[in-house]
């Protein structure tokens, strides 16, 4: 699978949009399979490119591709992968592109709250919260 990934992140410096949005999709496809997220570590220095690439297209399907894997990934995969990803979001903020960066701004929004639930749900907002509180406590 690695192989794949790295090949597939690879077309990704294609000189044809084309070949980069079918990649793009490709890796989405491909990372977004169950226990493949670790291989996302491999594609991440060409996405950060390809988050700028000269062509609208490439940087539409590209936001895309971290929504759906934001939205996908595993919560361990998730959290590992997220800070990364979010940049990559933040840069898509500032598109010159109208749409994309409305895009960019809504998937930021959706994913601080499904981040939230989920944390919540595992317990580990709860636990971060009492640990804030402790800290207050321990420095009043």
């Amino acid at each position: 699978m690695k192989k794949v990934v790295i090949s597939l992140t690879e077309n990704l410096k294609h000189q044809h949009s084309k070949v980069r949005r079918s990649s793009l999709n490709a890796l989405k496809v491909v990372i977004g399979c169950k226990g493949a997220e670790e291989f996302l570590e491999e594609a991440l220095p060409q996405l950060k490119m390809t988050i700028n690439d000269r062509h609208h297209d490439v940087r539409r399907v590209c936001v895309r591709v971290i929504d759906y894997w934001l939205k996908n990934m595993d919560i361990n995969a998730t959290k590992k992968f997220q800070k990364d990803l979010l940049l990559f979001l933040l840069n898509g903020v500032s598109d010159e592109m109208e749409e994309i960066s409305e895009q960019a701004v809504s998937i930021l929004e959706r994913h601080g709250t499904d981040m939230k639930e989920a944390l919540v749900a595992l317990g580990e907002e709860e636990a971060e919260e009492e640990k804030k509180d402790v800290e207050m406590e321990l420095e009043g």
